[in-house]
C-alpha cells in the first residue's frame, strides 16, 4: 500500500496546531505546491493558512479547522475535494514504514507545536476528502515515536522533521 500526501498533511491540517505564518513546504501543501507544479493554482496568501485565526478558530469554530488550514466555517474551503482550487494533484508517493523528511517554512513564530497525520486516499470514496477520524488514525511520529513537535520561541525559517509512516 503506498501512502501519499498532496498534504493530508494537514497545515494543520495538516493538523499543525501553530497560529504562525508559515507553510508545508515539503511535501508542498494543496496550497503550496504552485510552487513546484505548475499545474497548481497561485496562492500567494499560502502561508497565512491559519484556520481563519485564533478568533475565529477557537471562539467561532471550536477549535476546529478544514483539513487544509482555511477557516472551517468557510462553506467553500478552497483546496478541499471539490474545491475551485483542488487539482487532485499527488505530490509524493511514499512507502509505509518509510522515513520521510518534512519541512514547514516558519515565517513569523506564535510558539505552539506541531503534529503531522496522514489519510490514506485510497480508502475513501472519490467525492469525499479526509475527515479527522481518517487523520486521527495515523498520527505521524518520528523513530523516538515523539509525535508532537514543539515551536520554541528562536524557531524560524526551515523546520526539518523525520517522520516514520505507518504500517499498513
Amino acid at each position: 500500500m503506498n501512502y501519499f500526501a498532496s498534504i493530508l498533511f494537514v497545515f494543520a491540517s495538516i493538523l499543525i496546531q501553530v497560529n504562525s505564518y508559515g507553510l508545508l513546504s515539503d511535501p508542498p501543501a494543496r496550497s503550496s505546491c504552485w510552487r513546484e507544479f505548475e499545474e497548481c493554482p497561485i496562492e500567494y496568501a499560502d502561508n497565512k493558512m491559519n484556520c481563519g485565526g485564533i478568533s475565529r478558530q477557537w471562539h467561532l469554530n471550536g477549535g476546529k479547522c478544514s483539513i487544509c488550514g482555511e477557516d472551517w466555517s468557510l462553506p467553500v474551503k478552497l483546496f478541499e475535494l471539490g474545491g475551485p482550487s483542488y487539482r487532485g494533484i499527488i505530490v509524493r508517493q511514499y512507502k509505509e514504514n518509510e522515513e520521510i523528511q518534512v519541512v514547514v517554512d516558519l515565517h513569523v513564530n506564535l510558539l505552539g507545536w506541531f503534529e503531522f497525520r496522514l489519510c490514506n486516499r485510497d480508502e475513501l470514496d472519490p467525492i469525499n476528502d479526509a475527515k479527522l477520524e481518517c487523520l486521527n488514525r495515523n498520527l505521524l511520529k518520528d523513530r523516538n515515536d515523539k509525535s508532537r513537535f514543539p515551536v520554541e520561541s528562536n524557531m524560524l525559517g526551515s523546520l526539518k522533521y523525520n517522520l516514520v509512516l505507518p504500517k499498513a
